[in-house]
């Protein structure tokens, strides 16, 4: 069995081991034989949240019988696949008791969180548009430039009610009319397709219909 960890910001870009001791928020990531096992979320140097993936072909009682009931988890199983996205179901674990549905999030072949549905108090949606090296070329407008590693759009549904966010390097903005935010941005955003406006502009389907 292979076992190896990884290290990430709160940006979620990669850091090494030594970069890590020296933060006080970070995420600690065990992996066994290429798949993620463990996720440790630090904040204030203390651990804030533990998160255990469990796979279909493992046996849920075996593996939660190796975990400490003093502790809290967050339990990630009933793994999918769907259109080439993973699709993990996490449910609380605590006193020994695994709790109802909490959170669905899918993951594409990046290991990027694309979508999420909590589902803790009220039903909340998050889809994520990454832009990280799209390069935009419009001679016309003379626009010329490549997304930087954090370039992305947060469209977050609650209540029905629609939020875009635009976070990158050329421009932000804040929307929740779907009309303003495609004409502010469609020069900058030619490889975002009906399709895909449609996708993420809606809180279903959560599993993108397409490779975005």
């Amino acid at each position: 069995m292979s076992t190896y960890k990884e290290f990430k910001n709160t940006d979620g870009i990669l850091i090494t081991p030594q970069q890590a001791s020296q933060l006080d928020d970070y995420k600690e990531i065990a992996f066994e034989n290429n798949r993620i096992k463990k996720s440790i979320n630090y904040w204030d140097k203390e651990v804030q949240n533990i998160d255990i993936y469990i796979y279909p072909d493992e046996d849920l009682n075996t593996e939660l019988s190796k975990l400490d009931n003093n502790l809290t988890y967050t339990i990630a199983k009933d793994l999918e696949i769907i259109n080439g996205y993973k699709v993990w179901k996490f449910y609380e674990y605590k006193n020994g008791v695994l709790g109802p549905l909490i959170l669905t999030e899918v993951i594409d072949i990046n290991n990027r969180c694309v979508a999420y549905k909590s589902e803790e108090s009220s039903v909340s949606i998050r889809k994520v548009y990454y832009l990280e090296g799209k390069h935009v070329v419009n001679v016309e407008e003379e626009l010329d430039f490549v997304y930087e590693e954090d370039d992305e759009i947060f469209f977050d549904f609650e209540n029905g009610n629609l939020t875009i966010n635009v976070s990158h390097n050329v421009a932000e903005g804040n929307f929740t009319n779907i009309n303003l935010f495609y004409g502010t941005y469609y020069e900058r955003l030619p490889f975002m397709t009906p399709e895909i406006l449609a996708y993420f502009t809606n809180p279903e389907p959560l599993v993108p219909p397409m490779q975005l």
